[in-house]
């Protein structure tokens, strides 16, 4: 690996404004995800050998486009957070106070599961360490829910 970071580096180019999470797949080292202020979730693939150059002197960025494109809510997405036990399985906070989780490689339907009991904005959110919680923070309070599909949640892993 190169001392230097290069002066120009490969881009995700994917949403329409800010970006404001990222995660990073548990079960795939080259699938990360972005939220964005656009209310977007962009999934991309990042192969291994886009940097087999990197340091060289005629080594070239190569930008990256969304493998999945997910509509994450009609306003912003906040936070974002891969499930710690079922591959491919996103949960993620919007701007209109509801957490959302996903099936990466099957969004095109839509949320599994959407969890709309939050009246302000959600600041954060976590899952315990097997998966069967997912707690959420807003305000002064953590609310800690079971999600209602638990039972999808178990064909995923």
């Amino acid at each position: 690996m190169p001392s230097k970071v290069p002066d120009i580096l490969p881009l995700a180019r994917g949403h329409s404004a800010p970006v404001l999470d990222t995660a990073w797949s548990p079960f795939d080292d080259s699938i990360v995800a972005s939220a964005g202020e656009d209310g977007k979730v962009c999934v991309f693939k990042v192969a291994e050998d886009d940097f087999s150059l990197w340091g060289d002197d005629k080594w070239t960025p190569r930008d990256w486009e969304p493998e999945t494109k997910i509509n994450a809510g009609g306003r912003k997405a906040g936070q974002l957070l891969f499930h710690p036990t079922a591959s491919n399985v996103l949960a993620v906070a919007s701007g209109d106070h509801i957490v959302r989780v996903f099936d990466i490689e099957n969004a095109g339907g839509g949320p599994k599961i959407a969890l709309d009991s939050h009246d302000e904005t959600i600041q954060g959110l976590t899952w315990n360490q097997t998966g069967t919680l997912l707690a959420t923070v807003r305000g002064a309070l953590a609310y800690c829910c079971l999600p209602a599909l638990l039972s999808w949640l178990l064909t995923c892993r």
